[in-house]
């Protein structure tokens, strides 16, 4: 027997209604990607995902209903929130997320100050400009219990010099690399890391050789070009 078990759908305005996702229990993994017409998402609580990505172009998020996905483990964000929209009153308190992507804005109105909402969080992801971060966006990153996986986007490096040593990080990943960025902040910040992936822009190099003595104590891994 066949079943759907992801579902991927982009840049579709026919789309208006996700109730139909109930009839498929076999599905755990949904991305809409730019679908204007969706404005609901609280069907999606009747479903049994377990991962859920959701990107849109337009400023404020279009969608209500993200907050009775009770049941998602992973979720990611691309896109900007409506002005003064916390993540709390925008994505599910009560989901045990282990896995959060958060990229183009999303945090640009408030911040990550509530991110200790789910401190079931393993592994955090910050996209390409997902806002500007303060020391108090980074302090409240560093407070979440069980966070060991940290993935940013190279844009980020800057905005890192007033982070606090993360201790409990083991796993760093680098993305969109130019060159020789300066990675020793890096270093600073996350003592205990355990492997560093590195990967290049496009139409850039990377040397592991380069980095090796910034993360003399870690697996150094770059990640060849596609």
């Amino acid at each position: 027997r066949e079943v759907l078990s992801h579902l991927v759908v982009y840049d579709n305005a026919r789309l208006t209604d996700l109730a139909f996702l109930a009839s498929l229990p076999e599905l755990s993994y949904l991305h809409l990607h730019r679908c204007p017409g969706i404005t609901d998402l609280s069907p999606l609580a009747a479903t049994g995902l377990s991962e859920l990505h959701l990107c849109w172009d337009r400023r404020g998020a279009p969608m209500i209903g993200l907050d009775r996905c009770t049941g998602l483990s992973r979720l990611g964000i691309d896109g900007e929130l409506s002005w003064g929209v916390t993540l709390s009153e925008f994505l599910p308190t009560a989901a045990p997320l282990e896995f959060l992507f958060l990229s183009q804005g999303a945090v640009e109105s408030r911040g990550l100050q509530d991110i200790g909402r789910w401190p079931t969080l393993r592994t955090l992801s910050l996209g390409p400009e997902p806002g500007r971060l303060w020391r108090r966006d980074w302090e409240a990153i560093a407070e979440l219990p069980r966070l060991s996986r940290l993935f940013l986007h190279a844009s980020l490096l800057d905005r890192i010099d007033d982070a606090p040593q993360m201790p409990g990080i083991e796993v760093l990943r680098v993305t969109q690399l130019m060159g020789r960025e300066q990675l020793h902040r890096l270093a600073r910040c996350f003592p205990g890391v355990r492997q560093v992936t590195l990967a290049a822009a496009p139409d850039r190099f990377l040397d592991d050789e380069w980095y090796a003595d910034v993360f003399p104590d870690a697996e150094i891994v770059v990640e060849p070009r596609s």
